[in-house]
Order: C-alpha cells, then sequence, then structure tokens
C-alpha cells in the first residue's frame, strides 16, 4: 500500500463531471425518414424462420411470431434514432464461413 501512495497523484482538486454523457450524433438530413409500425410488423412477419440467428441473438421464429407485439417498440426506436440523429453500431456483424463441400469449388 505504501508504494501505491508513494507513486499516486493527488487528485482532491480535479473536479467530477457529472452531466449525462453526449452521444455521437450524425448529419440531420435522414430526419425526414419514418417507418411504420405496418411496416415493420410486415417486415418481421415476412421472416425466415430457416435462418440463423443474428447478432441480437433473438431466434428467427420469436421475431415472427411476435411481430405484432414488438412492432411499436421497434418503431419508435428507429424513429427517435433517426429524428435525433443518434446512431448505433448497425453495421457490425459476425461472419463464419462454412464449407459445404468440395464440388463447389471445382470448376468444371
Amino acid at each position: 500500500m505504501t508504494f501505491f501512495k508513494s507513486v499516486s497523484k493527488d487528485h482532491s482538486g480535479c473536479k467530477v463531471n457529472l452531466e449525462e454523457p453526449t452521444l455521437p450524433t450524425v448529419n440531420r438530413s435522414l430526419s425526414y425518414i419514418q417507418v411504420t409500425v405496418e411496416g415493420i410488423s410486415k417486415m418481421l412477419s415476412s421472416r425466415d424462420v430457416h435462418k440463423a440467428i443474428g447478432q441480437d441473438n433473438l431466434p428467427t421464429l420469436l421475431l415472427k411470431e411476435c411481430a405484432e407485439s414488438l412492432a411499436p417498440s421497434i418503431t419508435a426506436v428507429i424513429n427517435f434514432t433517426v429524428r435525433e440523429g443518434v446512431l448505433g453500431n448497425w453495421e457490425k456483424a459476425n461472419v463464419s464461413p462454412i464449407f459445404k463441400n468440395e464440388r463447389q469449388y471445382k470448376s468444371g
């Protein structure tokens, strides 16, 4: 403990900022975009249940079966983020190559 005290600096005069952090913003030129509950519900209902689970770790069957219940909340989040110009990391993806068989790689 003595060692840490000997190498540490006195921070008693430091100011602590307790304000809410500001979120990164983007150009507000997309603020005219607005999605509808019906559009989101239709998109969720048309999901292919045989596809793999996505980045959100939610089974596609769950999204499809609960489309009507989930659509209002998802719509509100999307419209808010577009209107306020606050976007997350939407381009993130987990990509895993899958070897199917050797024949598909042979030309001929």
